[in-house]
């Protein structure tokens, strides 16, 4: 009689243990914001060509929102990227409240859209979607204004990876502020 409450008790605690580590794990793991961005990550695929389509896929789940990444397109020189608002690592709720609450959608599109067109240089457009919301810009758009507030490298030339790597490091600051303030930049 008195082996058994071991056991049960050991086996009682072990299931507790287990159902908290996994409702922890689940309910720690966020959307990816601005400032978690990893320019490192990102300056490794300097220079992708559209049709690298695990390379661009790197690249969007890299950027925000990229674990909630559904689907990537990559046809006619357009990245057209879905995400999912029922991504199952992370809490619904967490998804939906991250993507459709205040005005996070179209900044963060913005963001997205700048680094897309840093990094992968024979992009033509952009388009995002997620739940009812969506954005399609144009690179010419996007070059426009990176043009008018930065130091953008020059379009035709062929630009270095340091070139474009320094180009990051010294903007990083400015394009996170043209996505918060996309309605200044691009409206």
């Amino acid at each position: 009689m008195t082996l058994k409450k071991p056991v049960f008790f050991i086996l009682f605690a072990a299931s507790i243990l287990f159902t908290t580590a996994c409702t922890e794990s689940e309910s720690s793991f966020t959307v990816q914001t601005m400032d978690d961005v990893k320019l490192d990550v990102l300056k490794d695929y300097i220079g992708t060509q559209v049709d690298s389509n695990s390379d661009v896929q790197v690249i969007v789940e890299e950027l925000v929102g990229g674990e909630t990444l559904e689907t990537l397109n990559l046809t006619n020189e357009m990245i057209n990227v879905t995400y999912d608002l029922y991504e199952g690592s992370i809490m619904e709720d967490d998804v939906t409240a991250y993507w459709l609450d205040g005005n996070n959608v179209e900044k963060n599109f913005y963001f997205n859209a700048i680094y897309l067109t840093i990094l992968v240089p024979n992009a033509k457009e952009f388009h995002f979607h997620v739940g009812d919301a969506s954005l399609s810009v144009t690179r010419e758009d996007i070059e426009r204004v990176l043009s008018a507030h930065t130091n953008y490298p020059k379009k035709g030339n062929q630009l270095s990876t340091e070139t474009v790597s320094k180009y990051i490091d010294n903007n990083h600051g400015t394009f996170k502020e043209m996505a918060e303030n996309y309605q200044e930049y691009f409206k």
